[in-house]
């Protein structure tokens, strides 16, 4: 009987060896890899860093000094609706009879946009008392639910898009009504608009701010135009472009890691759900892959590609905060893995594959809303300048007879290129290219003298190459018809 059992006792060794085998490392590995996570989020904690989402969550603001509920009133307000046209025989007025005008579809081009634009603004009156009343304010506060996490959502964003694009449409009206003052005044709320998105800890909320402030930097491009501008709603509008500290993306990367800290505990829990919550959708090979690496046999590696998101978070951390010209160096390497987990990012496997914002893009982005604001304010200097003298300044230095605050160009450290050019001007940042390609944007640069096909517009260009100039709106339209703008 005894001989009849060795067999088993051998079989059974051999299972418990191949066990210790393939379970002893990955259990070594596992204590190894959590190790590594505890000591980096205690390092963290040591440091006064959040690690939590409860400590990224915006403070509560008193209702009566809460810009949020104003907006998304405006926006109500301002959805497309039924207008009486002013002038039915005019064109479109059949159009604009038959179906809800909306604040989107205004082309600045044409002269019956500009009307009927002008009678809708004048119908929601009511609207743009709200939005008086919210740029009054100081602070903006949305109820999100933060304590969802990647689960949370941000309505209220695209809302805030359509306002400013209301903003922009109402600035640019009022400029070719003539009232100057109130076309300054709806761009500076434009840009409170863009200063409250920014109080959000989000990444999204800062690339919402700068696409809003393209928005109204556009409508400025019109109203510089137009002609002469009243020197109080300037000094307005400047104070508030001034207010640059919104642009904070160290505290945006702050965020993004106490929100992927929280998405690595979510998925040793519950991995479908988290893993549906970062985006891997029912069926994705990706999906799989996750939900058998956070099995309990494989989960040393969800330990290390979380050791490893922490790791690349806290190198791009050291240079969020530089512009570009001094961090676009190390930036281009933060996102690397070596061997076995570089591969399986790069074939999307892993968390960190979706959580890993795309934070090189968006300090390009900063900079570049940066050297617009810059651009915008040297050129309503320069107008200023020329109502007192009848003509442009020889230099941005003589701009310091009106006591205008300078301006350094955020991608060469040093003051924008300007040369007057007889009645006109020529304003540039040098980009992101860092090089001076003597103020010739994209557009010049995609297409050969004399090549056939539609330039592209600037402003929605969001390439590397070329310089970043002050754009003369007859130019804007040049280009948008298909052809090239008379260089200044």
């Amino acid at each position: 009987m005894r001989g009849r059992g060795r067999p088993w006792i051998l079989a059974a060794c051999i299972i418990l060896g191949l066990l210790v085998i393939t379970i002893g490392p990955c259990a070594v590995t596992g204590f190894e890899q959590r190790r590594a996570v505890r000591d980096m989020l205690q390092r963290l904690e040591s440091e006064g860093k959040p690690t939590s989402l409860a400590e990224m969550i915006p403070p509560l603001v008193p209702e009566e000094d809460n810009a949020a509920g104003l907006y998304l009133q405006f926006a109500e307000l301002t959805q497309p609706h039924e207008l009486i046209s002013p002038d039915p025989a005019a064109p479109l007025g059949l159009l604009y009879n038959s179906q809800p005008v909306s604040y989107d579809n205004m082309d600045p081009g044409e002269e019956a946009h500009l009307v009927y634009m002008g009678a809708m603004i004048r119908q929601d009156t009511a609207a743009f008392e709200l939005m008086d009343d919210a740029t009054g304010r100081e602070h903006c506060r949305f109820d999100v639910n933060w304590e969802e996490g990647a689960g949370a959502l941000f309505p209220h964003l695209a809302k805030l898009r359509h306002n400013a694009r209301v903003l922009s449409t109402a600035s640019m009206v009022a400029s070719h009504e003539g009232d100057q003052a109130l076309a300054l005044k709806r761009l500076r709320q434009g840009f409170v608009l863009s200063r409250h998105v920014a109080a959000e800890p989000t990444t999204i909320a800062q690339l919402v701010t700068y696409a809003i402030d393209a928005i109204m930097l556009r409508a400025a491009e019109y109203v510089v135009y137009q002609g002469d501008l009243p020197k109080p709603q300037v000094k307005e509008l400047v104070g508030e472009l001034q207010r640059t500290d919104r642009f904070d993306l160290e505290r945006a990367l702050r965020w993004e890691r106490a929100l992927g800290i929280w998405v690595y505990d979510q998925l040793r829990e519950d991995p479908a759900q988290a893993a549906q919550m970062i985006g891997f959708q029912d069926g994705d090979v990706p999906r799989a892959i996750i939900m058998r690496l956070s099995s309990n046999q494989l989960s040393p590696l969800i330990w290390a590609d979380e050791a490893g998101y922490l790791q690349a978070l806290g190198r791009l951390e050291r240079v969020i905060g530089q512009p570009w010209r001094e961090s676009y160096q190390s930036c281009g390497s933060y996102e690397s893995r070596p061997g076995t987990l570089g591969g399986l990012i790069e074939h999307g496997y892993l968390p960190s594959t979706m959580l890993l914002p795309l934070m090189t893009r968006t300090i390009t982005k900063r900079d570049n809303t940066l050297a617009r604001r810059a651009l915008l304010q040297t050129a309503l200097g320069l107008r200023i300048y020329k109502q007192r003298h009848g003509e442009y300044a020889e230099t941005l230095s003589e701009l310091e007879q009106l006591n205008w605050p300078p301006c350094t160009d955020v991608y060469s450290g040093k003051p924008l290129v300007y040369r007057r050019k007889g009645d006109r001007f020529l304003l540039y940042s040098i980009g992101p290219d860092l090089n001076d390609d003597r103020g010739r944007p994209i557009y010049w640069l995609l297409r050969a003298p004399g090549a056939s096909g539609t330039y592209e517009s600037v402003g929605g260009v969001d390439v590397d190459a070329g310089d970043i100039p002050w754009i003369w709106w007859d130019d804007r339209e040049a280009v948008r018809a298909g052809r090239r703008p008379a260089r200044p």
